[in-house]
């Protein structure tokens, strides 16, 4: 088989597999307007995270050996779209996302992911329940300070934090 065949036939086999990845997989990020990621939202906010427990897809505890994700407890430091509350539990990655590499057509998605304990970061989640993932908007609270500064701007604080 032509070399360039083989290439295309194992680019598009890449291209399907990583569109066929379970929904909570990781994926490439897609650069997505601020005002369009904050209305998709379910919650927006900056939190330090309090606990961290290993837990499915579908942040249901599990395990530390049978958890490919986990569940984070985070206290609102700084809220731009929620109920108000003191704390949010989402779901998001436990390992790292996957490095690049040209032959594997992985794409890493982010630093700093999962959520370290103490530290502090915006959180933009979806879903039910609460996912977040290592894509912009969300980001380590010492990298989001012009979205920060933005959202305060458009005046997406919420009174009282």
């Amino acid at each position: 088989m032509d070399r360039r065949v083989r290439l295309g036939a194992l680019g598009l086999m890449a291209f399907c597999s990583t569109m066929a990845a379970p929904v909570g997989a990781s994926s490439p990020c897609v650069t997505v307007d601020l005002e369009v990621a904050y209305a998709h939202a379910r919650y927006v906010f900056v939190g330090q995270v309090r606990e961290r427990v290993p837990s499915t897809y579908e942040g249901v505890p599990v395990s530390s050996d049978q958890a490919v994700r986990a569940l984070y407890t985070l206290t609102v430091v700084e809220e731009f779209k929620g109920t108000g509350a003191a704390e949010y539990q989402v779901v998001g990655d436990l390992a790292p996302p996957p490095s690049p590499s040209v032959e594997s057509g992985l794409v890493q998605v982010g630093e700093g992911w999962p959520l370290e304990l103490g530290a502090r970061y915006l959180i933009f989640a979806w879903g039910s329940p609460p996912r977040v993932d290592p894509c912009p908007p969300s980001a380590e609270f010492k990298k989001a300070g012009k979205t920060i500064k933005l959202l305060r701007r458009l005046g997406f604080q919420r009174p009282g934090r």
